[in-house]
């Protein structure tokens, strides 16, 4: 009985051994195929960061139009169009007290029109 244990324990031991050196091949392979992969993919890794650092360029530079753009439509704001708001304002309020006296003139010169209308045909 001990020579049966004895073999099916070398059976068992030996196929643990073959198991476990398989694995450890198929480990070694994996870990290559890992390495070069890594190797392969650090170049575009660094090209990642390259136009990374590009686009944020470009981004900082959008901000500052933008702000430039935001100053420009404020000072156009208040150093052209009010300015210009308040000065037909002005206008419009002289035409409205000047728009009595200018009918009161329209209404003599008609009144004088017709006066001399009549004369005429007198």
């Amino acid at each position: 009985m001990s020579s049966l244990t004895e073999i099916l324990l070398i059976i068992v031991v030996t196929t643990l051994t073959l198991t476990l050196t398989i694995i450890g091949v198929q480990l070694f392979l994996i870990l290559r195929d890992v390495r070069e992969r890594i190797i392969k993919l650090d170049p575009i890794l660094d090209n990642v960061v390259v136009e990374q650092e590009h686009l944020n360029e470009i981004l900082v530079s959008a901000k500052d139009s933008s702000k430039r753009i935001n100053e420009t439509t404020s000072y156009l704001s208040d150093e052209v169009i009010h300015p210009i708001g308040n000065i037909l304002s002005a206008v419009k309020g002289i035409s409205q007290l000047i728009e009595p006296f200018r009918a009161r003139r329209q209404t003599r010169r008609d009144s004088l029109e017709e006066d001399y209308d009549e004369d005429e045909r007198i």
